[in-house]
């Protein structure tokens, strides 16, 4: 039974010492992270610190922003009864002057209209005499038509003719030149 004993002791001292190795360990480990995160409240403390200052930075430009729209606003509202009262006076213009446009417009459509009256008259004058020309152009028309396609082949004879002449005059100088040269052969072998 001692042997037991003994072995249990073992046992448990090794249990004992394993578990304080781990218990060590994690004391260790806790202090490591108690260190963490005494450094990360330390960080976020110094980012709230910086971030309170540039967000009341930013209120103020904020307020002075809202400030400076406040008055444009004013501004605008004032721009804008000035804008309607003037575009008020430009259409009071514009109805004017249309109104003095129109009646210039209809009193020279009268003028143009006189004009045309005339010209209608001058083109029903003209109209006989065109249409005299028109059957003119006709009769030109049917004679050229009654020409026959032969009469221009003709050109194309008299040119073939040229050429054969042509070519009938440069054979007879080459026949020339041919007598000469057996005229002056003979003559050497004698």
């Amino acid at each position: 039974m001692l042997f037991k004993d003994e072995e249990l002791h073992k046992k448990i001292d090794t249990s004992h010492s394993s578990i304080k190795a781990q218990i060590d360990s994690l004391h260790s480990t806790v202090k490591q992270l108690e260190e963490n995160q005494s450094k990360n409240i330390t960080e976020l403390q110094n980012q709230v610190a910086q971030f309170s200052v540039g967000f009341a930075a930013e209120v103020q430009n904020i307020r002075t922003e809202l400030s400076a729209i406040k008055q444009a606003r004013e501004d605008v509202e004032k721009s804008s009864r000035s804008f309607t009262e003037t575009q008020k006076k430009i259409d009071r213009m514009i109805q004017e002057q249309l109104s003095t446009a129109i009646a210039e417009s209809i009193q020279k459509l009268k003028l143009d209209a006189d004009h045309y009256t005339n010209i209608k008259k001058d083109i029903s004058l003209i109209a006989p005499h065109l249409q005299k020309l028109v059957d003119e152009i006709s009769k030109l028309t049917a004679i050229s038509s009654q020409i026959k396609q032969s009469d221009f082949q003709l050109v194309k004879y008299a040119r073939e003719l040229k050429n054969s002449d042509d070519e009938r005059v440069k054979l007879m100088k080459q026949v020339d030149e041919l007598q000469r040269l057996v005229g002056k052969m003979r003559r050497s072998q004698q």
